[in-house]
């Protein structure tokens, strides 16, 4: 369970003005009114007449315009994941699951594994299989070729492991969280891994948040 507050949400009361405080000027005091940002998330509905509380009467419509567009993204968004939601098993259809048990090194280092995972997601709890010796055998190698021809080419498919980093890792200084991070990349270098751009869309919580929380490497 993440929980997460907003530094733009508008406490109630609350108004920037200009240096011009208490005067009687009614043109200037109109234009020191700063607008506030419209709240996001779960404050919108409790927040709407606040942020309408602190601004001008004649930028009412405007406001209320962005927030109906806010609230619209929102819909959209809590929509989607509905759609996710019910299609998850159709999601899962012709996949396999298998349950394995014990250490990762004592189920996988198996020649049947060698050479065998297009793709590997690796916890942050977990992530110190990345520099085992046994880890690097079980990618699929560069030279593992697929043919999917693309303008009368073979591409080579190079495997792809997902590393969750520290982001989450609450209990941590910011020290500490340095150093795990490092330590991953390490690790990663160490299974003859380079470390690649998101190839898949990770979410964020806000513009703000803009740190990754998953190192990806191939």
């Amino acid at each position: 369970l993440q929980l997460t507050t907003s530094e733009d949400s508008v406490e109630a009361g609350d108004e920037a003005v200009g240096d011009d405080v208490g005067g009687n000027d009614k043109e200037k005091e109109k234009k020191d009114v700063t607008m506030p940002a419209i709240p996001e998330g779960n404050e919108l509905e409790v927040e709407e007449d606040e942020v309408l509380a602190v601004c001008p009467e004649e930028d009412h419509n405007q406001v209320e315009k962005e927030i109906k567009a806010v609230k619209k993204e929102r819909e959209q968004q809590v929509a989607a994941a509905l759609q996710r939601a019910e299609t998850i098993v159709e999601s899962f259809q012709n996949v396999k699951v298998f349950g394995l048990t014990g250490s990762a090194e004592a189920a996988l280092d198996k020649p049947k594994f060698e050479n065998f995972f297009d793709a590997v997601f690796v916890s942050a709890r977990a992530a110190h299989i990345v520099g085992q010796p046994f880890f690097k055998k079980i990618l699929r190698s560069s030279s593992s070729q697929v043919e999917v021809e693309v303008e009368e080419e073979v591409n080579e498919r190079k495997c792809v492991v997902a590393v969750e980093n520290s982001k989450f890792l609450v209990p941590l200084s910011k020290d500490m969280r340095i150093g795990f991070d490092g330590k991953i990349k390490e690790y990663a270098e160490t299974a003859g891994l380079q470390q690649i751009a998101a190839p898949v869309f990770r979410r964020r919580r806000d513009e703000k948040d803009l740190e990754d929380d998953v190192f990806f490497f191939s």
